[in-house]
């Protein structure tokens, strides 16, 4: 077996690190932008998913309540998907 020279002498690359550029300007921003992008779009889907389940939330306290206090929120059960998706809407018979 041969015996490893480790000894590291300034300004030169060992044999093996000689053929790979580490501090390609190119490479590294193409590899980082696609990193970025994947994270911006992991948080897209992360934040959709969060707005998805609060409309659940929303959806599943609305089913439960009982048409006199859903009449006092002025809806009724047909409107109570849209009412947990959007919020609450104008009627445009009332304008």
């Amino acid at each position: 077996m041969t015996e490893t020279n480790l000894v590291h002498t300034p300004g030169v690359r060992p044999a093996a690190d000689r053929n790979i550029d580490f501090h390609d300007g190119l490479g590294t921003h193409r590899v980082t932008s696609r990193v970025r992008k994947l994270g911006g779009e992991l948080l897209t889907f992360l934040g959709g998913m969060a707005d998805g389940f609060r409309a659940y939330r929303r959806w599943q306290s609305l089913v439960l309540m009982s048409d006199a206090d859903l009449a006092r929120m002025g809806l009724d059960r047909r409107n109570i998907a849209r009412h947990a998706m959007f919020g609450p809407q104008e009627d445009p018979a009332r304008q």
